[in-house]
């Protein structure tokens, strides 16, 4: 089992360098990466029918990192009633953009936890 940690900690760590935002980004590109690299890591959990348990703390919170990132990208069922949670369609996007800045923070922080 701790090759299998071994690989899904290198396959981590290059989705979380490829999710990079580079210089020049617009925001839906940036949005865009982060989604296509958390959702690579979720697929990472299944193997054929079989689920992967995740055995370090490490892993386990580039998981979380994946999975808040689908949640906060995809828009869906607000968590509140719609009166104390309002969005409109056009504040979906703005509202992901500007929580960019505090994902990039997590996905560094995230990879210095994986070397």
């Amino acid at each position: 089992m701790a090759g299998n940690q071994d690989y899904i900690r290198d396959q981590m760590r290059i989705l979380l360098e490829a999710a990079a935002r580079t210089s020049g980004d617009h925001d839906a590109r940036a949005v865009a990466r982060l989604e296509n690299a958390s959702q690579q890591i979720l697929d990472l959990m299944i193997d054929g029918e079989e689920r992967t348990i995740l055995e370090a703390d490490d892993l386990v919170a580039v998981y979380a990192f994946a999975i808040w990132v689908q949640k906060s990208t995809r828009p869906g069922p607000p968590a509140q009633y719609p009166s104390q949670h309002p969005q409109s369609h056009d504040e979906f996007p703005a509202g992901v953009a500007a929580l960019l800045p505090t994902f990039e923070q997590e996905r560094m922080r995230l990879l210095n936890e994986l070397d």
